[in-house]
Order: structure tokens, then sequence, then C-alpha cells
């Protein structure tokens, strides 16, 4: 028999010229399911054609509610839609929505409800339900298809001169978890131990993951590092493979790669299975290749600022230096230059002693400039690596005070107390940089203070610590020079005329940090300025006598 259009047969049923049997071959010739059900909407009749559209056979539908066929996550809706139907008495209405078939599938129907009137009463319903299923995919496809280029072009525009990697890597992120519906996901960047370090994430992450994720050998992440190829997997338990997120089952992960190899790595993940497909993989990969080229263009812009910093740093580092040495060589150079002329031009009238008197100018002099030169040298060597620790054991309170006692002869005047506390037996410690250490710090206390202002040391020994204390009176550091103070050839902008090269606190600095310790400092203006230099140290007694601290 010809298949015949729905309406038709349902104004057939109607008629009440039409015979049983003849009604019945009518309906079930019918190219749509077509039922009827009471005015509660349970069904009282469906045609064949139910089990070809949903599986099921006419019997096992009869005396079931409608919206037993109805996506779960659409009944409410539907229900609401026919019970207005039926509070305002409207003759007929089309509705779309995902049916469930009995297998548990989803398709599209279209269907038209008719009110059965009868004593001016609804008292049942007539329908014809239609598959629009592949009607529904296209719609779908197309719509995901532009919707797919709306976010490439959006992504383009957005990247096009985005340089900051944190927010690129933030908008790809959130485009592709929205793109691909995943409830979670992560952009993690390859360090140089293979880790991936976590970047940005959309999700609650474990806090260790927040970190490092610790991709396994066996999970997606390893797997799209190792072979650099974008995979998903639509059920991760059917692999083996494991997620930090609880109730993960499927995964998506896409590598970011750049001229200069793999960068990074996009994981996606979904609640659901069978949620990503090829063709959002590919998808994916369109937007992650533009990530990849934004980040590597954020990259070259973080190294171009930092090569412009270099050459600005190097260019302040040329310029205190030349200031420095056109400063603090000059007056030097024009005493070895007056004493020598005073002995040409009057060398036979100069006694002994005032010929004494200047060459031991010319000397001091000389001392003076090999000082400062072997500060450059000094600094140099300590930037370029060329410094090795060489530490021996010494008794630092011997060492302390014969340093001590040696400005003490050449500042005669000054008072400089020295104090120690502690356990005093040897400490390891490298000799010739502990000298440095002390002498730049005392140097600068005396340098930087009046005559008749006192100049304490203290050292501080005890078990797993030594501390050295220098405290000064004297002018006291401006807050402004306190971030630029262990710099190279800086100087504060209140010593005035006093002789410098601005090397002995970065030295000092570096050789601190050699022995595994810090230096710090308080100041205030025309105060004074304390410096405390700690360093770490595992002690061992010395043979023989023991010294002791007073």
């Amino acid at each position: 028999m010809e298949r015949v259009d729905s309406r038709v047969a349902v104004d057939v049923f109607q008629s009440d010229n039409i015979t049983s049997q003849h009604y019945q071959q009518i309906i079930e010739a019918a190219g749509d399911v077509i039922y009827l059900t009471d005015e509660d909407g349970y069904f009282t009749y469906v045609n064949s054609r139910v089990h070809k559209l949903l599986g099921y056979h006419p019997h096992e539908v009869i005396g079931q509610h409608f919206t037993k066929m109805v996506a779960a996550d659409w009944r409410d809706r539907v229900l609401a839609f026919y019970v207005k139907q039926l509070n305002e008495q409207t003759s007929e209405t089309m509705l779309e929505f995902p049916a469930l078939t009995k297998s548990g599938d989803i398709i599209w129907v279209e269907q038209t409800v008719r009110c059965i009137v009868e004593n001016g009463v609804i008292s049942r319903f007539q329908a014809i339900v239609r598959d629009i299923n592949k009607r529904k995919l296209t719609e779908t496809e197309l719509s995901q298809h532009i919707e797919q280029l709306t976010a490439l072009q959006r992504v383009d525009i957005e990247l096009m001169e985005a340089l900051d990697i944190d927010y690129i890597l933030s908008l790809a992120l959130d485009q592709t978890v929205r793109l691909s519906q995943a409830d979670t996901g992560f952009i993690g960047l390859i360090q140089a131990d293979s880790h991936v370090q976590m970047a940005q994430m959309i999700g609650n992450y474990p806090a260790l993951s927040a970190l490092v994720y610790e991709h396994h050998q066996t999970g997606i992440v390893g797997d799209v590092i190792r072979r650099r190829h974008a995979r998903f997997v639509p059920d991760i338990s059917a692999v083996g493979y494991h997620s930090v997120i609880p109730h993960t089952r499927a995964q998506m992960a896409v590598p970011l790669l750049s001229r200069n190899g793999l960068i990074g790595v996009l994981c996606l993940e979904c609640r659901r299975t069978g949620l990503f497909s090829q063709s959002m993989l590919e998808f994916i990969q369109l937007i992650t290749t533009r990530v990849s080229a934004a980040i590597e263009n954020g990259q070259l812009y973080i190294a171009l600022q930092q090569q412009l910093q270099d050459v600005h740093e190097l260019y302040t580092l040329k310029s205190r230096f030349v200031s420095m040495v056109s400063h603090e060589f000059r007056t030097p150079l024009a005493v070895i230059l007056s004493a020598s002329n005073n002995l040409h031009d009057y060398f036979e009238r100069m006694t002994v002693e005032q010929r004494a008197k200047h060459i031991r100018k010319i000397g001091t002099q000389v001392q003076n400039m090999t000082s400062m030169l072997d500060d450059v040298l000094t600094i140099g060597h300590m930037e370029s690596g060329a410094i090795q620790f060489m530490p021996v054991w010494l008794d630092l309170h011997v060492f302390c005070q014969q340093i001590i006692d040696e400005f003490r002869v050449v500042h005669e005047s000054r008072d400089i107390r020295f104090t120690c506390a502690g356990d005093c037996n040897a400490v390891y410690l490298d000799e010739k940089l502990m000298r440095q250490i002390i002498s730049n710090l005392l140097s600068n206390a005396l340098k930087y203070s009046s005559a008749h202002q006192p100049v304490a040391v203290a050292l501080q020994l005890k078990p797993e610590q030594i501390t050295l204390i220098f405290r000064d009176q004297g002018i006291g550091i401006p807050e402004t020079d306190y971030q630029q103070l262990f710099e190279a050839f800086h100087r504060a902008t209140n010593v005035g005329t006093v002789a410098g090269t601005g090397l002995g606190l970065a030295i000092t600095k570096f050789a601190t940090e050699l022995h595994g310790g810090q230096i710090t400092f308080t100041s205030k203006m025309g105060a004074g300025t304390t410096f405390i230099v700690t360093i770490p140290q595992e002690k061992v007694k010395v043979d023989g006598d023991q010294n002791t601290c007073d």
C-alpha cells in the first residue's frame, strides 16, 4: 500500500463514514507517527510507525504518558507547552523537541497536536510526530560552523597585537572551553625539566596541579608531549587514562608548537563521554596554531625588552664607570703630578725628609688607584663567574681583630669598637672574601661618619649562623637610593665630595651570597646606618687551645 500523508490519515480518522478496517490501513500507511492520548496525555493509540522512529512497539507505549518519548531535559518545557494549549483550548499547535528512543538515543522531532472537542470539552488529543533529525543536525552543524568562524575571527583580532602571554593564554582557554563545551581545561607551558607548568586553568584542579601537572606515562598529556600530535579520547576509562579532576570521562590534548619546537599543551576535559569529535579537534587546532604564534611573539617581545633593559643597564654602568674614573682618578693623579713636579723642580733644594714626604704621597696615591682598579677587576670577575669560593677554617674572632687593628693604625684618631659574642671556635669561610666584606663595610662606616663619631663592629657566633653588624652614626642613606644601593658604580646621592668607586657594597653583597648568606641594612638620614651580614655556618672544634670571646 502506498504511503499516505499523515494529515490525510488523521482527517480520514475523524470522518464518521470510514470503516474501522479502512481507517487502520490508512493510518498504518502514514509516513509519520500518529497517536491518540486521553485528556491527561496517556497514549490510547499509536500506529506502527513508532517502532521505526523510536524503537517501541505500539503495545509498549499504550497506557504510558506521552512525555516518555521526550528527552529528559526537555520534559518540563514540553509539558508546560501542552498544558498551556489545554488551558487556552488552542485547536492546533506545532513544537520541535528532542525525543528519546527506546535505545536511549536522542533524535529531533516535529510534533503537531490537535485538540478533539466533544460536548464543548477537550476529551482527547491527536498528534503527528515527524522525524526532523537530519534537518536539525544540518542546522546545528551550520550554526556551529558559523560560531567557529566567528570565534576564529575574534581570536585573530584579539591576538593580532597581543603581547602579554597571560592574556593570550587566558583568551585561548576561555574560547576553547566554551566552543568545545568542555567542563574543565588548562594550558601548560613546557619547563626545562619537561614538566608542564600550569599557566591558565578553568575548573577545580587540586592545589598541587596548580603549580606543576605531573603527566603520567599513560596520560593523554604525556602522550601528546612525546608524540607532538593532537588527540582526543572519547572515554578515558576504556584506555586506562586518568585525570586529576574527579569524574572526568573524555579528554582532548593539543600541543602548542612554535618554530623552535614544543612550547606547551592545551588539555580539555569533560564529564560526558563522546562529546569530543575529530571535527572539533581540528577546529581547536586552528585556534592553538594562532595561539602558538602569539605566544612566540610574546616571548620574542619579552626577550627584546630584556635586551633593551640589558643595553640600558650596560650604558648606565658604562656611564657610571666613566664618571667614577674621571672623578676618582683625578685627585690621586693631581697629587702624583704635583709631587713629581716638585721633586723635578726642587729636588736639589729639598731635604731628605722633604723628598721622602713627596715620594710617600706618590706611593699612597698609587696604592689608592691600584685599590680602585682592583675593585673594578673584582666586580668584573664576580659577574663573569670567575671568582672561586675557597673556604678554609678560620678563627673569626682573631681574623676580625687583625683587620680592625689594621684600620686603627691608619685611622689613629677614630674610635673603632669591636665586640664578640658566642663560641669562637673555627668557622668555615673564604678568607679573601671575608676580608673584603669586613674591610668594605668598616671603611664605609668610617668614611661616611665624622671623625668624632664612634664606629661599632659586633661579631655574633651561633652554632648555625654567623652575624656581623657594622653600625655608624654618620650621614645615613636616602630612601631613594635603597633599591640601587648594591648595584655596581652606584653611589648614594648625599655622599658629596667623599671619595669612592661605588663598588664596595656590590662586592660585599656578592661575597656574602657566595657564602650562602645575605646582607641587610637600616638607615636614618643624619643618624647613621647599620649593615647586618648573616652567614649560615657548620662549626667544628679546633685542635689545641680554644678561643674565648670576651
